[in-house]
């Protein structure tokens, strides 16, 4: 807003300029000469402005021309920006679907092995405490035999062993 009224201010003081230097050389003409006798005397007294004038129009034309240079290699660069920033951006997003892909992937899996173990698995959740139970007797069992093999070895023909009793009371 403030950059669209200062481009207003800018042409009205542009054109107000022109209209002054126009009207200055005109009077400055006639002042310095005197009137002039016809029509074609009278457009020779603008001759004058109308080179200035298009002097700067040229000057205007080959600043417009730097400023759009100027103005396309910061576009250039912005456009080199926004190309790597959507470079990476694609990077991401194929991370992205890739990662989605593996969690498909491996949820489905889970899926099919849920479908086709849970019975397998509802069975041995049933038949795990039977068969812990039965290792502990076989584990307890073979240790009684080891200790029993132990003792047989240890005990030799003649050898009275000792039986432990608990005391007598003598109340």
């Amino acid at each position: 807003m403030k950059q669209d009224q200062f481009r207003l201010g800018a042409a009205l003081l542009l054109l107000g300029v022109v209209l002054l230097v126009l009207l200055l050389w005109t009077w400055g003409t006639i002042k310095a000469f005197g009137a002039p006798a016809g029509p074609g005397e009278f457009g020779s007294i603008f001759g004058g402005p109308s080179a200035l004038f298009a002097g700067l129009a040229f000057a205007g034309v080959a600043y417009a021309i730097l400023l759009q240079r100027h103005e396309l290699g910061i576009q250039r660069e912005a456009l080199a920006a926004a190309r790597e920033e959507l470079r990476i951006t694609k990077q991401v997003s194929d991370e992205h679907l890739e990662y989605l892909e593996r969690s498909a992937r491996r949820h489905l899996t889970l899926q099919i092995s849920e479908r086709f173990a849970a019975p397998i698995m509802a069975d041995a959740r049933l038949r795990v405490p039977e068969w812990v139970a039965v290792q502990n007797r076989r584990y307890r069992d073979n240790d009684l035999r080891k200790a029993d093999d132990t003792i047989d070895r240890a005990a030799t023909p003649g050898v009275r062993t000792l039986t432990l009793t608990e005391p007598e009371s003598r109340t």
